[in-house]
């Protein structure tokens, strides 16, 4: 567990850093993945940064940056893991 919170961690300065130093352009997260594949913004992980630099540019909002999208992305999925652990929890409780 403390590997994928250094991840995280490593992630998020990264992520923040995104557009000021040229080599911080780091892959997303996987819990950014999973929303972005629940959401039908790509179909797998196989060349997702792409992927999600490309559906930004296609649907980017003015005052916001890819940051701010990766950062959507990061308080969606976390949402539904906790969705998808709360159902869990209730299947098991039934």
């Amino acid at each position: 567990m403390e590997t994928l919170k250094g991840m995280s961690a490593q992630s998020l300065l990264l992520r923040e850093l995104r557009g000021v130093w040229k080599n911080a352009d780091p892959e997303p997260t996987p819990i950014e993945v999973m929303a972005a594949i629940e959401l039908g913004m790509v179909e797998s992980d196989e060349g997702v940064l792409e992927k999600l630099k490309e559906f930004w540019q296609e649907n980017r909002i003015e005052g916001y940056d890819f940051r701010n999208f990766e950062a959507a992305l990061v308080r969606v999925g976390l949402k539904l893991r906790r969705d998808k652990e709360l159902k869990n929890i209730f299947d098991r409780a039934t």
